[in-house]
């Protein structure tokens, strides 16, 4: 990915009860926070969770993974 780009990361999971959380090298991606770059969007109820960075920068780049 180049500095601009969009980044979709897609997570699916089975199991009940789901909670996917987001991670960033090991820290929790915060949705609340006001940023507008980052967005967690669920489909298919909370089974596939997609966590899309706008705007790329080259502070974004990390190790990512879904839990």
């Amino acid at each position: 990915f180049a500095v601009g780009d969009t980044l979709k990361l897609h997570c699916n999971v089975k199991g009940f009860p789901i909670i996917i959380t987001w991670y960033k090298d090991d820290n929790i991606i915060n949705s609340v926070i006001n940023n507008t770059r980052v967005l967690m969007m669920s489909h298919n109820g909370i089974k596939n969770s997609i966590l899309q960075i706008t705007n790329l920068k080259l502070t974004d780049s990390g190790i990512y993974r879904c839990q």
